[in-house]
């Protein structure tokens, strides 16, 4: 009797490990992730265990890895359930696809100990020894060092060595925090301090030239470099050399001639320092004009910001606001937008407030308060105007046959032939408030409109309206291409767009609330979710 209450009592003991529920997750081309009892595990294609279920949390893979959470450190397991890096470190980062992981010992610290490894072999690399930050671009790594820190940010100097693939150093900068790699060379930006915006910009060359230095911004579009320099007037170097500032020369303009502020403004405009801006092409060669913001169109158009005059900035005491000094120019004094060829000539000179580049031909500029189209002669394309640029404008433009402007009473669909898509007016938009709209259109998508009865219209890349649906909120940002995401009684859920199967669930309305990165929430629990809206892997607690 008392040896059958003692089996009784065992498997009581048992019973709940024996009945615990068991969560299967989405495949990830053949291996799955599963939770069982609070713990995470691998199952393969036919449902069986590859890797007992004994983490905390198991990140989508990348490629034949994935990080893998336990006990608050962080390793890395393979496809096959085998363990790559052991869970000894506070944060690992897989650089995928060259098989690498950054690993740190301690995030928390203002100079963390960084190391790479090798997850093939399990080989490091390179060790940070509490002085390093690896990035990854392509096929390069970089590594980081610098001397000293302060309690807020880290300092220089800097030393930043770029590597290959196979982590053969290919050049060192002295200076230099970071660096960004456009396929025949880097775009290092040189400064003291890490975390600040300040310094300055340099572009090098594979083996270490510098091609452009000193340049006050530099971004890369397309296979070439854009950029804008300060220059300096040589006349307002001599003039104030001998005692005769611009200030000084306008206050004996008015006091002797009576001559008024802006007269005297430009009277005096040969001692204002000025921009320089230009593009560097992959051939070698360079072309520069006076202004202070370029951008390449097509036929071999480039637009161009020509205001020449610096802007100088200073804090306010007051709110700690950047804010114009008293005496520069006024808001738009010289911000006129035109168009030069390739050698740098005026092709449409600078008399719009604004402008846009040109796709198809035609190109979004505004005059007198307006906004239109143009061709490349400056001929007016289309009988459409609107009173607003709104981010679709802006940023959609590129990409999109169709895009939202704003009217006189709500907001209209524009083709790129300058006319309205259709007579309907939706609500108008606050585009740069509503739904983070300005990354949205960035990324390329349509917008998303309101109707008279207050649903919401998604637009297709043609200009339609793909679908018309009545939810409690929406989200883009955060969706895969050609869906969306809907909330509908407080839960999220992945709407197609695609022609055929617009209106379609991907994922029906199930998780509490949805972020960047592919997160989800559901529950007490944060996962990973796919292109299909489909939880693939449980995370950590601390997400």
């Amino acid at each position: 009797m008392k040896r059958a209450i003692a089996m009784i009592l065992v498997l009581l003991l048992l019973a709940p490990a024996a009945l615990a529920e068991r969560i299967v997750y989405a495949d990830q081309g053949g291996v799955r992730v599963y939770e069982e009892g609070g713990r995470i595990g691998l199952l393969d294609a036919g449902d069986d265990v590859l890797l007992e279920a004994r983490y905390d949390g198991i990140e989508p893979f990348a490629g034949d890895y994935a990080v893998a959470s336990l006990d608050g450190r962080q390793g890395v397991i393979r496809r096959d359930g085998s363990t790559a890096l052991e869970c000894a470190w506070a944060k690992v980062s897989i650089l995928s696809p060259h098989d690498l992981a950054v690993a740190a010992d301690n995030v928390d610290d203002v100079n963390p100990r960084r190391v790479l490894i090798d997850l093939a072999t399990g080989e490091t690399r390179m060790d940070g020894e509490g002085h390093a930050l690896f990035y990854a671009d392509d096929a390069f790594v970089y590594r980081l060092d610098y001397d000293y820190n302060d309690p807020f940010e880290l300092v220089g100097p800097f030393t930043l060595t770029v590597y290959d693939g196979d982590l053969n150093p290919l050049l060192t900068m002295d200076g230099a925090c970071e660096a960004d790699f456009f396929g025949w060379g880097f775009m290092a930006r040189i400064t003291t301090s890490l975390w600040s915006g300040d310094g300055e910009y340099r572009v090098v060359d594979l083996r270490g030239n510098v091609l452009l230095d000193h340049l006050a911004q530099c971004r890369i579009e397309g296979d070439s470099i854009c950029y804008k320099r300060w220059a300096e007037s040589p006349y307002r170097r001599a003039l104030e050399a001998a005692g005769y500032t611009r200030a000084r020369l306008m206050r004996a303009l008015k006091r002797r001639l009576g001559v008024d502020r802006d007269a005297a403004r430009r009277l005096t405009r040969f001692m204002e320092d000025g921009y320089i801006c230009g593009v560097l092409r992959p051939d070698g060669s360079r072309m520069e004009v006076r202004g202070c913001e370029i951008d390449p169109c097509e036929n071999g158009l480039y637009r161009v910001n020509a205001r020449t005059a610096r802007q100088r900035w200073v804090y306010t005491p007051s709110d700690d606001a950047q804010s114009r000094e008293a005496d520069d120019l006024p808001e738009g004094f010289y911000d006129r937008w035109g168009y030069v060829d390739g050698g740098g000539a005026w092709v449409l000179p600078p008399v719009y407030g604004e402008a846009y580049n040109f796709v198809d031909g035609a190109a979004v500029v505004m005059r007198d308060g307006k906004y239109f189209l143009i061709d490349a002669q400056g001929r007016r394309v289309g009988g459409a105007e609107w009173t607003q640029a709104a981010d679709w404008t802006k940023y959609g433009w590129n990409r999109l046959p169709g895009f939202a402007v704003i009217v006189d009473g709500g907001s209209r669909m524009v083709g790129r032939r300058g006319e309205f898509l259709s007579g309907e007016i939706f609500a108008e938009q606050v585009f740069m408030v509503t739904h983070g709209a300005v990354v949205e259109s960035m990324n390329g998508h349509p917008p998303v409109l309101t109707d008279a009865e207050g649903r919401f219209c998604v637009f297709d890349e043609n200009g339609s309206v793909a679908l018309r649906v009545s939810a409690d909120d929406w989200d883009r940002r955060y969706a895969p291409e050609g869906a969306i995401w809907l909330e509908l009684d407080g839960k999220w859920g992945l709407m197609d767009l695609r022609e055929g199967t617009a209106g379609q669930w991907r994922t029906e309305p199930t998780y509490d609330s949805v972020y960047s990165g592919g997160i989800a929430k559901l529950g007490n629990r944060w996962v990973a979710v796919d292109e299909n809206g489909r939880a693939v892997a449980p995370l950590p607690d601390d997400g």
